[in-house]
């Protein structure tokens, strides 16, 4: 579900409102399950695992531009991955890793969003749309009404806070 766009601040504009377009059909999708259409859960849950991958580059690129800054000629890209030169490489492939190193080098990006981004994978991607498991109600509604929302909200402010600066 993720899209391509150039590595710039309009691209990562362009995914930030994909990810809220994507969130808004997650959460009408999952009003139809309460209201009886239970199979929809589980499109609801994809869409919210859309909106988490989607905020989640954006949150990434935003990032990659702060920890540049930060960390220098020791931080750079090699591919789609992340590469940290503190003596010896470390090369972050997965946006999970990636993910995990911007928690640990930036105080504004909370655990958290990295625990929302893997709980997210798990319960709506693994075990709700692929795995066809829908036991917990209040814990799908948790994960796509709150968690995705806070994860979302985030990675717009990180946004907004870093490209805007000159």
């Amino acid at each position: 579900m993720k899209t391509k766009k150039p590595n710039n601040k309009k691209g990562t504009l362009d995914i930030l409102n994909h990810a809220k377009e994507i969130y808004k059909m997650a959460i009408e999708e999952f009003k139809e399950a309460k209201n009886g259409n239970w199979n929809k859960v589980m499109d609801s849950a994809e869409k919210a695992w859309g909106t988490t991958t989607n905020a989640c580059e954006v949150l990434l690129r935003t990032g990659f531009k702060v920890l540049k800054k930060k960390l220098g000629k020791s931080f750079y890209l090699r591919g789609r991955s992340w590469i940290y030169n503190n003596g010896q490489e470390n090369k972050m492939f997965f946006d999970y890793d990636k993910l995990d190193f911007l928690v640990l080098n930036n105080e504004e990006v909370k655990i958290d969003y990295h625990h929302i981004y893997l709980q997210n994978m798990t319960s709506l991607h693994g075990d709700c749309f692929y795995d066809g498991f829908t036991g917990n109600k209040q814990k799908l509604e948790q994960l796509i009404r709150v968690d995705t929302k806070k994860f979302l909200d985030f990675s717009e402010e990180f946004f907004n806070k870093h490209f805007n600066k000159p």
